[in-house]
């Protein structure tokens, strides 16, 4: 399998973090998962008749166990390392706010980093229930995984210049981290899982990533922080 191959590659090139490094045991051709995960981001503000709230919702084909558990980490992972390739690693890159942030949520603690999510770290959001009504602003993604993976992002609301784009990227992030946490807060094992992925994170955009290897790159801090069995 092609993934296998490039995913074996990419360890080879990455084997110097302290993250990853059982990529062989877990990329072979019997372990892929298939299963769709998709992901709705919703930024409500006074226009929308509510005031500074954010709804995060979660589908997937797969219900319960592992599965579910899986697809949620999947698409953690590609949710956050997308968002930061999209504004690229220059010096004044936004992405560094995101990086720093999953660094923190990886030091500090998940739950605790989480405590609070803000807009430009200025106007404090409350995560609230997914409403019918979309928002003003936000995200959405799909995670496609059967003989190859496919991930597809979108944000609605900005604009051709992409107003506020920043804030509101690190904001998204934010409030995922935050919802997943929540959610499972007694697994410990997947409290874990969550803060390999921010430091894998983390670690690969400060290492160098690219459009052209992102999904691999994705693949691989998700399948190192997560055990698949």
């Amino acid at each position: 399998m092609m993934l296998t191959l490039k995913l074996k590659k990419l360890n080879k090139a990455y084997r110097n973090l302290d993250l990853l490094g059982n990529v062989s045991k877990i990329v072979n051709k019997e372990q892929i998962m298939y299963f769709k995960t998709s992901l709705e981001i919703d930024f409500y503000s006074e226009r929308d008749g509510y005031e500074s709230q954010v709804s995060v919702f979660i589908d997937n084909s797969e219900k319960k166990g592992r599965s579910e558990k899986i697809g949620e980490i999947w698409l953690l992972t590609h949710f956050c390392i997308r968002t930061m390739v999209n504004f690229g690693t220059h010096d004044s890159s936004p992405a560094w706010f995101i990086s720093d942030f999953l660094d923190k949520c990886a030091s500090v603690g998940v739950l605790k980093q989480t405590e609070n999510i803000t807009l430009g770290y200025l106007e404090k959001l409350k995560i609230v229930s997914h409403k019918s009504k979309t928002g003003e602003k936000g995200f959405s993604a799909l995670l496609n995984c059967s003989n190859q993976v496919y991930f597809n992002y979108n944000t609605r609301g900005f604009g051709f210049l992409g107003k506020d784009l920043d804030k509101y990227c690190l904001a998204s992030i934010e409030s995922l981290m935050k919802y997943l946490a929540e959610k499972r807060k007694t697994d410990k094992e997947y409290i874990k899982g969550l803060e390999l992925v921010a430091k894998g994170c983390s670690n690969v955009f400060t290492r160098g990533i690219s459009i052209k290897n992102q999904g691999e790159v994705s693949m691989l801090v998700a399948t190192s922080s997560y055990s698949m069995e």
